[in-house]
């Protein structure tokens, strides 16, 4: 399964979601790193020295840090269009459950909208 780094905006609930699917995830909150107002840059370098992937409402900044830097451990970008938590965790599953997952998330971007 997968180890993801969810930022400080990704609803809490999904987070909890994805952990009773197996996945591993560790919350900005979970790392001490909350309200602290640390840089993108900071939170994908956090990350990656952590062997995770980064899931994220934060898309515009995260594509272009990814488009900079594709070295790291992935990068799910989310909308934030409809904010109801079974439903982004319904298509955050459909990412992170397709049969290519296990082997292309590592410096790649997925975009779940």
């Amino acid at each position: 399964m997968a180890r993801l780094y969810a930022d400080e905006q990704f609803p809490k609930k999904v987070s909890e979601l994805l952990r009773t699917m197996g996945h591993d995830v560790l919350t900005v909150q979970e790392a001490g790193n909350a309200n602290l107002g640390i840089p993108d840059e900071e939170v994908l370098a956090f990350a990656v020295s952590d062997n995770r992937a980064v899931i994220t409402l934060n898309r515009q900044d995260f594509i272009r840090l990814h488009r900079a830097n594709p070295v790291h451990f992935g990068i799910i970008t989310c909308t934030n269009i409809l904010i109801e938590s079974e439903w982004q965790f319904g298509l955050t599953k459909r990412c992170l459950t397709t049969s290519r997952y296990a082997s292309t998330l590592r410096k790649n971007h997925y975009k779940v909208s």
